[in-house]
């Protein structure tokens, strides 16, 4: 049975030299609940239901297509405090957007951006770091229970071959980023604007995980992996007039 559709994006991409990130989530196999949330059978048989949770967007930017000296993921090993090391190795970059997002895993609403102005600037790579909220986090406001947290997910699952619900709850103050790439040309800045779209995977959030074994650290960590390793990027362009 599928979950949700994936919204489409109909709005116009930004006009020439701008950029504006969105983030979005397809439900794929997962069922919505009657009460609000949702619930999923995981790649090792646990039926999981998610009543509570939200999850925050640390900071978005696009990579020149110059390749880094090194594409590490310092912030996938040492925490957010590192977390800048990974855009070290980019080198800074105008096209950086350092305002959290905090987003509902409940019923998860798209996010947009603000938009950012870049010119003669060439990129070919995208990259995006989770960490925790701030308190002039987007959506803080209305999602309280994430200051300070990266994600926050609690609910009931259901092991293999048993008939008990169990409660369960996760929480992780760690950064963790990764580089996306998009299908399609690079983006020239001088003769587009750009609406770069990165679409999550809900139905795909527990893979790999056996909620009655493993550590809720251990259980957070492969939440985030999951929540950016199953992440696809859509490139909608824009031109200047008469191009």
């Amino acid at each position: 049975m599928c979950g949700v559709p994936t919204e489409s994006t109909t709005d116009p991409a930004p006009s020439i030299h701008e950029i504006e990130y969105e983030h979005r989530w397809d439900w794929g196999k997962a069922t919505p609940l009657d009460g609000g949330g949702w619930s999923v059978t995981n790649d090792e048989g646990f039926f999981i239901q998610v009543l509570s949770g939200g999850i925050t967007h640390y900071s978005v930017q696009l990579v020149p297509c110059q390749p880094p000296e090194s594409a590490m993921r310092w912030e996938s090993i040492f925490g957010i405090s590192n977390a800048w090391a990974g855009h070290s190795e980019i080198a800074p970059d105008p096209s950086l957007i350092t305002q959290q997002n905090v987003q509902s895993l409940v019923n998860p609403v798209t996010v947009r951006t603000a938009n950012v102005t870049v010119k003669d600037h060439t990129y070919c790579q995208v990259h995006a770091v989770l960490g925790p909220a701030d308190t002039d986090a987007n959506g803080l406001d209305m999602h309280g229970f994430m200051a300070d947290q990266t994600l926050v997910l609690s609910g009931l699952y259901r092991a293999p071959n048993s008939n008990d619900d169990i409660p369960f709850q996760i929480e992780s103050d760690l950064g963790i980023g990764e580089f996306f790439d998009w299908d399609g040309s690079q983006v020239d800045m001088n003769g587009t604007g750009v609406r770069v779209v990165l679409t999550h995977r809900l139905d795909t959030l527990f893979d790999h995980i056996r909620l009655d074994t493993q550590h809720p650290n251990e259980v957070s960590w492969f939440v985030m992996t999951n929540a950016l390793t199953n992440t696809t990027v859509q490139v909608q362009r824009s031109t200047a007039r008469g191009q």
